[in-house]
């Protein structure tokens, strides 16, 4: 669950799995935004210590600025707040977006802790493997990268990464304002729903996926399976305790390291496919099914009345 910091305080980080910080506008409040972002931002860091001790914690500052069309913000607007924001938290390294639109106006401030790589220390661990098993870099935790068809990776910063959802349900992919064919991300399962081009943009900035340019119009989404491989490791021996001391059932596992990661498998295989992903689900779909198995099993060897002969059968069969 995601809670926003900004009103909730210290209660915006109980039992959630994700916080961030957003301010919504009225067209009104827009035509003085500045000093009402700095104005509840300044409140929430002063009521929370827990927002506090993230912002100590943290070493970027990512924001995301959607507006009115009218009253019009400007670039220049948003880059002189972004040198305030500086001013203000000096030595963190700042990442902004800025986008327009006639529905909401809200700002989105992000305090993150990523371990940012030096280009010797790139050099040293660029290890990682891509989809034909050559050689890849490694990603920092706030840029996107890029394989064009000549090879080389380029690393494109969230700011100059979007994504569109055309009327006709195709997906876009705007890298420094160039568009693509966007392929490989899936569509929502819900028939009668679909992405927004924010929500869009929001999933191709995840951390366990990597684009390959396939011809000069198409780009196509792969599973980073060296992140998602790293994700689950981290936490396999919860999760694969929790099978083995039968702590899981249905979506619902005692161990909360092992929900994590199943809810993780589960998250990255609604939008991409992935093997790493595929195992997870797939041992944890064939420990549901040996529990189903044994109760079933109990049953039929239990002396219970409760169950008549034809039922008995029935499960009897579910066994075969």
């Amino acid at each position: 669950m995601v809670k926003n910091w900004i009103i909730l305080g210290d209660e915006a980080f109980e039992d959630s799995d994700f916080v961030w910080g957003k301010i919504e506008l009225s067209r009104k409040q827009q035509e003085n935004w500045q000093s009402i972002v700095m104005e509840q931002l300044n409140s929430a860091i002063e009521k929370s210590a827990k927002v506090r001790e993230m912002i100590e914690n943290s070493n970027i500052i990512e924001c995301d600025f959607d507006f009115f069309e009218k009253p019009k913000v400007t670039e220049d607007e948003v880059a002189a707040f972004m040198k305030l924001l500086e001013k203000r938290f000096g030595g963190k390294r700042l990442f902004y977006d800025v986008s327009s639109n006639r529905e909401f106006s809200w700002v989105f401030i992000d305090f993150m802790n990523v371990k940012i790589q030096t280009e010797e220390e790139e050099v040293e661990e660029n290890c990682c493997i891509d989809e034909n098993g050559n050689p890849m870099p490694k990603r920092n935790g706030v840029t996107v990268s890029v394989r064009d068809l000549t090879g080389e990776w380029t690393e494109y910063e969230y700011r100059y990464v979007k994504g569109k959802v055309e009327k006709d349900d195709q997906y876009k992919i705007i890298l420094k304002g160039k568009e693509y064919d966007l392929e490989g991300i899936k569509h929502p399962n819900d028939d009668y729903d679909e992405y927004t081009s924010r929500e869009l943009t929001t999933i191709l900035k995840s951390s366990f996926l990597y684009f390959v340019e396939v011809d000069q119009n198409t780009i196509i989404a792969m599973p980073d399976e060296n992140y998602i491989k790293e994700y689950i490791e981290r936490e396999r021996e919860c999760f694969e305790n929790a099978i083995k001391n039968g702590k899981m059932s249905g979506l619902i596992i005692v161990d909360r390291s092992a929900y994590h990661v199943l809810d993780f498998c589960l998250n990255v295989l609604d939008l991409i496919e992935s093997k790493e992903a595929k195992t997870i689900v797939e041992q944890w779909e064939r420990n549901q099914y040996e529990d189903g198995k044994r109760a079933i099993q109990e049953i039929l060897n239990s002396d219970s009345k409760d169950w008549n002969e034809k039922e008995i059968e029935q499960l009897g069969n579910m066994l075969d």
